[in-house]
């Protein structure tokens, strides 16, 4: 299962440090008591409208990024180790046209936003 928008930064992160991941939690140990795998979706949202309205306002890269390593790290530790996948970074590319092109987000300020998405994922996997 997806657990869709319980799981989703736009539900959880209220401010830059009240983070909320009760839906979220709840919904994996539903799926883990019914032995139902689940894919966690998502860490981060690149498009616009998908992020939390002070993620959406940000200006500040080095904050962005300080907070988008945050809320993956507090993310995984919430949800543990039972995904057998995440959503690292959601509807990053544009499949329009014969180009790839990186939408544009408030994560977009950030250098290589995607590919320090996917890091910071690594970084804080739960081990088991």
């Amino acid at each position: 299962m997806t657990p869709e928008n319980a799981c989703k930064m736009k539900q959880i992160a209220k401010s830059y440090t009240d983070l909320d991941f009760s839906g979220c939690v709840s919904a994996i140990e539903w799926a883990k008591a019914n032995n139902i795998q689940v894919r966690a979706h998502n860490l981060i949202w690149s498009a616009p409208g998908h992020s939390p309205s002070f993620v959406e306002s940000e200006t500040n890269s080095t904050k962005l990024e300080e907070f988008m390593e945050f809320y993956i790290k507090e993310a995984m530790a919430a949800v543990g180790d039972y995904p057998f996948v995440w959503d690292v970074d959601n509807e990053a590319v544009s499949n329009g046209g014969d180009s790839v092109i990186l939408k544009t987000s408030p994560w977009t300020i950030i250098d290589d936003h995607v590919c320090k998405a996917f890091q910071y994922a690594k970084k804080y996997k739960s081990t088991g």
